[in-house]
């Protein structure tokens, strides 16, 4: 997410094919001495997925209200007792404008139970017989979700059309660890951990609105998708416009849809989006989704980035649509803890916004406040108390740590080798840092002065 705008961007960097081998040649920052990007598999398109999401939503237009039912089949990868689910409409600024999430049943096997909430974001149902690793487990949810009106966030209702992010009851599973249960920010940020998911979305709105959503529509307002942390969608009345391009030989719709009576250019958008897709796709690995959309409504200042689905603010068209766009690589392709390591995605989006921009002056030129200093690893508990520094210490610091290592070339080949090996996963900081240290032997040494820890 990001909520600073308007860069002026420069020309995109060239790839060569020297004795087989990949040369890239840097953005306007860093050596000027093409690097090697060598032993680099190639990303997967993505696999049915051992979570699924079944949801049905009764929409009101009128009020914004969702009446849902989930239902979730979910196979472990360790054995567990309890179920743990994630309310995000309840976290972030609570005010008059807040959106509120309500869970009326749960059912697991079909056999109803009981199940607390110790948090305003968590769920816990506990499973006294135990679900064993491996073995598939069926949860179904009824729940709703009020929306009081506009709000410069994910979840919001204006006359004009209605914006649904990070509001469906999500499973917060970490493989390999277990349930992620790290607390919510107050703030506008992101703080989720989701693990990659198929998801079967069937919308039924009280009164016909246009939807745009994250993967693909039936034509009856059912949407599929396979392989994405989370699933969004915004209803309106749009001007759009469309275009399938090539990325490494995989066919990509790009589509770009404009609130009615907003005065921004879908096709200037869709220019930038289309530029910047294809820079990542060289410097960080293809990009694996069959589609990418923009949709810019009213009431919100900035991006937020869902899988192949982003929400942005009027004028937002400046660094705001390639920073969006990376994050389909740094947090959608590979997912991190967001409220315990917000510089995982902010961060490396960051990098490669400035990649393409051509910025690294900018950044560097930026000081970081004394209370974000050697922060960077920082989580989101401390930046809500330091909401000023926020952006410098996270966003810009990172750039700077990123810089200090070496030549910018080599730092994406570092990057593009972590996406490779972490796509579809959740990454930690330590697997970063194992990434990056095969390109800087001194990484971890030059990452602590920013305040980032190897273990």
């Amino acid at each position: 997410m990001i909520n600073l705008r308007r860069c002026a961007a420069t020309a995109l960097g060239a790839v060569l094919l020297v004795g087989g081998l990949q040369w890239r040649s840097p953005v306007s920052a860093g050596s000027t001495t093409p690097v090697p990007c060598t032993g680099v598999g190639a990303i997967a398109a993505p696999t049915p997925s051992t979570l699924r999401y079944d949801i049905d939503l009764d929409l009101n237009t009128n009020t914004g209200g969702v009446r849902g039912r989930s239902v979730i089949r979910f196979t472990p990868d360790l054995d567990i007792t309890e179920l743990v689910v994630r309310l995000w409409p309840n976290g972030g600024a609570r005010d008059a404008t807040a959106p509120s999430m309500n869970v009326g049943s749960a059912e697991v096997n079909a056999a109803v139970t009981t199940f607390s909430q110790p948090d305003p974001t968590t769920l816990v149902i506990a499973v006294p017989s135990g679900i064993a690793s491996g073995r598939e487990v069926k949860l179904a949810l009824d729940w709703t979700l009020n929306v009081p009106g506009p709000r410069d966030d994910r979840v919001s209702r204006n006359s004009a059309s209605l914006r649904y992010g990070s509001f469906l009851p999500v499973l917060p599973w970490e493989p390999g660890v277990g349930w992620n249960r790290t607390p919510p920010t107050t703030g506008q940020a992101e703080a989720s951990m989701t693990p990659t998911a198929d998801w079967r979305v069937s919308v039924h709105p009280s009164t016909a609105m246009q939807i745009v959503a994250t993967g693909s529509d039936d034509g009856h307002n059912t949407w599929t998708a396979t392989g994405t942390r989370d699933w969004a969608m915004v209803l309106g009345t749009f001007k759009h416009v469309s275009t399938p391009i090539i990325v490494d030989g995989h066919n990509v719709a790009v589509t770009v849809a404009v609130q009615q009576g907003l005065v921004d250019d879908p096709t200037a958008y869709l220019n930038r989006v289309v530029k910047a897709l294809k820079l990542f796709s060289t410097l960080y690995g293809r990009y694996p989704w069959s589609s990418y959309t923009v949709v810019v409504t009213p009431g919100l200042k900035g991006g937020i980035e869902y899988p192949t689905l982003v929400m942005q603010g009027p004028g937002s068209i400046g660094r705001t649509t390639p920073h969006e766009v990376a994050h389909q690589w740094f947090y959608s392709l590979v997912g991190n803890d967001q409220g315990r390591d917000p510089w995982m995605d902010e961060g490396l989006a960051s990098w490669a916004e400035m990649r393409s921009e051509g910025t690294l002056s900018t950044f560097q030129s930026k000081v970081i406040p004394a209370d974000a200093t050697a922060r960077l690893g920082a989580p989101m508990t401390y930046w809500d108390a330091h909401r000023s520094s926020y952006y410098r210490g996270v966003y810009v610091q990172a750039v700077h740590a990123l810089a200090a290592l070496g030549p910018a070339a080599s730092v994406d080949c570092a990057l593009q080798h972590y996406v490779v090996a972490n796509a579809y996963g959740v990454a930690t900081p330590a697997r970063l840092i194992s990434a990056l240290t095969d390109q800087f032997p001194n990484t971890a040494t030059v990452l602590a002065r920013y305040g980032i820890k190897s273990a």
